[in-house]
């Protein structure tokens, strides 16, 4: 079901299935910022990752001793969610923990995902509470989609993102088959931006483990339209799109793929968060098109 919140300046549509953005709308530019899921190159607008983020090693979890089939990126976003309150400006789903999940993730708990409009800017908080005994293991992560260029009749060469501070960081290689290989381009980022080319992403994502920068944008040489995007309680960063697409994806995780051969428990994986019982974690990313 579709699910719609606005002002006087933004409309935002949310899908609960996998409580899963599919519109940013600025009313004053009359221009949608959020990748509209053509089939032809992503079926997706902005799917939510969790409990793990990226291809767990033989598509397999241990907890226990006892191994869990889990697919890439987590069951989350492929999820019902509930709607459970709904405001002019704001709007919140919940996902808790049953049998079907349990099946992969034998954890009880409740993820909740509001959406919160403040003037333009829209705040995506994730709070991820562990509702068992024992201490649980997760991933979390954003994956949305922008429209790049933002203008139709820009192009993805004259497009750049630009970090809030110096940057000196090496890009994470994986392999072929979505695994770290233990390889780093040492100093991939060098500055303050990225040049954005139609084959920047033929070896799959750029994943960054230590930048410094919360705060980003996707900004074209050409237009004077940009997407600002900030996140709060993600120490990594992705960015992808296929080959050529017109969109690209920032996506701030807590958590990457397994490194190739990985046979090792969910709470030794790299990244993961480690929640006590009865406890819950928050994290959020926000956007702003102007």
């Amino acid at each position: 079901m579709n699910y719609s919140i606005e002002n006087e300046l933004i409309k935002v549509s949310v899908k609960s299935k996998g409580a899963e953005l599919s519109s940013y709308f600025n009313k004053n530019l009359n221009t949608e910022y959020v990748w509209q899921a053509d089939p032809k190159f992503w079926g997706k607008h902005a799917p939510i990752l969790f409990p793990v983020i990226g291809k767990v090693f033989n598509d397999t979890i241990k907890v226990g001793g006892k191994s869990y089939p889990m697919v890439k990126h987590g069951f989350g976003r492929d999820m019902e969610f509930e709607m459970r309150n709904q405001q002019a400006e704001s709007i919140e789903f919940s996902l808790r923990a049953d049998e079907q999940t349990k099946q992969s993730f034998p954890f009880d708990f409740e993820l909740v995902v509001r959406y919160e409009l403040k003037g333009s800017v829209l705040i995506t908080n994730f709070i991820i509470k562990n509702k068992g005994a024992e201490k649980m293991y997760f991933s979390i992560g954003g994956h949305p989609a922008f429209n790049c260029p933002i203008e139709k009749d820009d192009v993805l060469e004259n497009c750049f993102i630009e970090f809030s501070s110096m940057e000196k960081d090496d890009k994470v290689l994986i392999n072929m088959d979505g695994y770290r290989n233990g390889n780093i381009v040492k100093d991939y980022i060098n500055g303050k931006s990225i040049q954005l080319t139609k084959d920047i992403f033929k070896h799959d994502a750029l994943i960054f483990l230590n930048l410094k920068s919360k705060e980003l944008a996707i900004k074209s040489k050409i237009s004077s339209k940009s997407l600002k995007f900030s996140h709060k309680g993600f120490p990594h960063l992705g960015i992808w799109a296929p080959v050529g697409a017109p969109f690209v994806c920032l996506e701030p995780w807590h958590g990457v793929c397994d490194s190739i051969g990985y046979t090792g428990e969910l709470k030794d994986r790299f990244g993961n968060v480690g929640l006590e019982a009865q406890k819950e974690y928050a994290c959020s990313y926000s956007i702003e098109g102007i």
